[in-house]
């Protein structure tokens, strides 16, 4: 989905000039700041490569609004996890998996369509008051604390020890 986010990026600057992208991690990050400086985006993405764990919340306490333009549908999309601990407001394509783990707190664009997600992007971005950050680090804790996890794991043994 990254040559999806430079979609988005570019068609929330050209409304919204102030807005500026951070892209947090790896890989390809050359090939991604030279795609994002031919669309004239240069000064409106900062690329920081691969960042170690401890610094993530750091990256994510400056920010305003969360991505995730992933495509694949097969796969966890985990850094959902942490654009809610930081109590961020996620915009997304809709699919299950994100659905799964954002529920209501979540901003949905149809599966793939830039020009939607970037319609979400710039509604948060005109919005005056923002989503609470604490209702959204609600929904985490309520998904994923430990006496949750806990439970799913102890369900699970039952559920494969009844199976017998």
């Amino acid at each position: 989905g990254a040559d999806l986010l430079l979609d988005v990026a570019e068609q929330v600057v050209a409304e919204a000039s102030e807005a500026h992208f951070l892209v947090i991690g790896y890989p390809n990050v050359e090939h991604y700041r030279s795609e994002a400086a031919k669309r004239g985006l240069d000064t409106a993405m900062t690329f920081t490569g691969r960042v170690r764990h401890a610094e993530t919340f750091g990256y994510l306490g400056i920010s305003q609004i969360a991505v995730s333009p992933k495509i694949a549908i097969t796969e966890g999309n985990l850094k959902l996890c942490y654009y809610m601990q930081a109590g961020l407001p996620t915009v997304v394509f809709d699919n299950e998996v994100n659905r799964e783990l954002l529920g209501e707190v979540g901003y949905y664009a149809p599966h793939g369509d830039a020009d939607a997600m970037a319609e979400q992007v710039l509604k948060l971005l005109r919005r005056k008051r923002r989503p609470s950050a604490k209702k959204i680090q609600q929904q985490v804790l309520e998904k994923f604390s430990m006496d949750r996890l806990v439970q799913i794991i102890e369900d699970g043994y039952e559920q494969t020890l009844r199976s017998r």
